[in-house]
Order: structure tokens, then sequence, then C-alpha cells
């Protein structure tokens, strides 16, 4: 059981990663292996620091009480996550016209020629960037901060184990890898509004909360 809940644990801390590396795939932008595996093991090292800490708070609970709690607390963060992904607005980012259009003119010879100038490769190569080391030290303590509560709260509730942190290093490559490619290769994704993901971080957390209370 403790594995099903340390998986379950590392995909809910995941989704954000999801989310931002769909949202960089479809403004193409790239990140590395380096930057990755920086985000990642900040992320490792965030949740580690969290669940050592939910370990000190269970030496001074009865045992019954500290389930309680990180099951009080893991639930509050999932209907949270829900309500603040409900309440959050998507700010709509204004079109680019790809193709720029010319007249020009040779009234001696009464003659008008039409200069279409697609701008589409252009500007795809200008919004092609990469992230370095500094964005993504940024990334991970962002990403790794959001769910620091989450990290404490599971460990409270009997998920303290080793395995946690190192899953959820994994998830966070693995997630943030799958959602660049998603962002840059399917434009399924271009129609799904960033609130599924966390509405869906929020449903897991719940359904975590739920199984370690009653199992």
């Amino acid at each position: 059981m403790w594995f099903l809940s340390s998986i379950l644990l590392a995909i809910s801390l995941s989704m954000d990663a999801l989310g931002i590396g769909i949202s960089y795939g479809l403004r193409n932008i790239k990140i590395s292996f380096i930057p990755k595996f920086i985000i990642s093991l900040i992320s490792l090292i965030f949740t580690a620091i969290a669940i050592g800490l939910g370990s000190i708070i269970l030496l001074f609970l009865p045992e019954y009480l500290a389930k309680l709690l990180g099951v009080v607390m893991l639930g509050l963060l999932g209907i949270g996550v829900i309500i603040q992904a409900i309440g959050k607005n998507e700010k709509k980012v204004p079109s680019q016209k790809p193709i720029k259009t010319w007249l020009l003119r040779l009234n001696p010879i009464g003659i008008t020629i039409k200069i279409i100038y697609n701008t589409t490769k252009k500007h795809d190569e200008e919004s092609s960037k990469n992230i370095g080391i500094k964005e993504a030290l940024y990334l991970g303590v962002a990403l790794s901060i959001d769910s620091f509560g989450a990290g404490i709260s599971s460990a409270v509730s009997g998920i303290n184990n080793f395995f946690v942190p190192v899953m959820v290093g994994i998830c966070q490559f693995l997630f943030l890898s799958l959602g660049l490619f998603g962002g840059q290769k399917l434009t399924l994704f271009k129609k799904i509004n960033s609130k599924f993901f966390m509405i869906l971080s929020g449903i897991i957390l719940i359904s975590l909360a739920c199984i370690r209370y009653f199992l």
C-alpha cells in the first residue's frame, strides 16, 4: 500500500511540471537534459526535507492523531488546489499575424505588384529559446515550494519512506519531458485549459487522503 501511495503522491506533485512542460512546448521553448535534471534534483531535495520535517512531527504526536492530521491536511490541500484552479483567470495572448502584405505601384506603366511576406518561419526561430541553469534553479524552487506542504502532510499521514523523494524527482523529469514533447508535437494540448492539470492534481491529493484514511 505504501508503494501505491508513494506513486500517487509523486504523480500529484509532478502535475505542475507536466503543465509547465506543455506550456513551454507550445511556445517552442526547449529545456535540455541538464536543466531538467536540476529541476528534478531540487524537487527531490525539497521533498526529502518536507518528509523529514513530517517525520519529526510524528515524534510528538500519537500515531492515530498524526495519521488523521496528515489525511486532513492532504484533503484540504487538494480542495485548495481545485478552488485555486477554478478561480484562476486565463490570460489571452494576442494572436500574431504571420503574413505581411505590401503593394508596389508602378504608376508610369500602370502595374501594381502585391508582395506577400510570410513571417511564420522567422517568428518560430525568434521564439525558440533554451532554458538555462539559472532559469532551471528558479523553476525548480518554484515547483518545489508549491508541493512542500503536501510533502509534510504525506509524511505525517504515514507516507514517509525514502522512496517518495526519488519517485518525485523521477516523475518531475519524466512529466516535464512528456509535457515539452506533447506541447511541441500534439496540437491537442492547445485545446486543454491549464486549469485541468491543477484540478487533476487536487483530485489525486484528495484520493490519496481517502486511501490513507480508509486503508
